[in-house]
């Protein structure tokens, strides 16, 4: 009983946070090997680029008014070609504060916790490599929540809204 139950466990996943905000790196073991998938972020101005073990950028965080405005993420070949590209767009910024500022670690909450405020609507699109070798749209939706706040001005969303 105890190996099926050792089978459904989630691999560790660390976390390496520099001062009090700035993510590092994220590296999560892979069951069931013992294989490590490592992202390594820098952050440029108002860029957060994202590099996979290998170098590759996988993902690029766009940062607008201390706010998640977009996040462009890459898809590439065993080989290293680009062969799609996954976009998120953040909008409807509140003026009240992100409880979720900082907590790269809450499940859920990761692409919430790099803002300073709260957003209502992301669109995610989805584009995929031509036979021409450029990039074109073929999926897009949008996603919206409604949430209201508690008497201290904090966004009152899913099980947050009861602390």
């Amino acid at each position: 009983m105890m190996e099926s139950q050792e089978l459904f466990e989630m691999p560790p996943i660390i976390f390496t946070i520099e001062g009090a905000s700035e993510l590092k790196s994220i590296v999560k073991e892979a069951a069931p090997l013992p294989v490590y998938e490592g992202f390594y972020y820098t952050y440029e101005g108002h860029q957060i680029t994202a590099r996979d073990t290998d170098g590759n950028i996988s993902r690029t965080f766009f940062m607008e008014n201390d706010n998640l405005r977009k996040v462009v993420t890459n898809h590439f070949t065993l080989d290293g070609r680009l062969i799609s590209r996954s976009e998120i767009l953040f909008e409807n910024y509140d003026h009240q504060p992100n409880p979720f500022r900082h907590l790269f670690y809450v499940e859920g909450a990761f692409h919430r916790a790099f803002s300073k405020n709260n957003y209502s609507q992301c669109i995610m699109n989805e584009y995929q490599v031509n036979a021409e070798g450029a990039l074109t749209l073929y999926h897009t939706k949008t996603q919206s929540s409604e949430f209201g706040y508690n008497a201290q001005s904090w966004p009152a969303f899913g099980a947050y809204e009861n602390r």
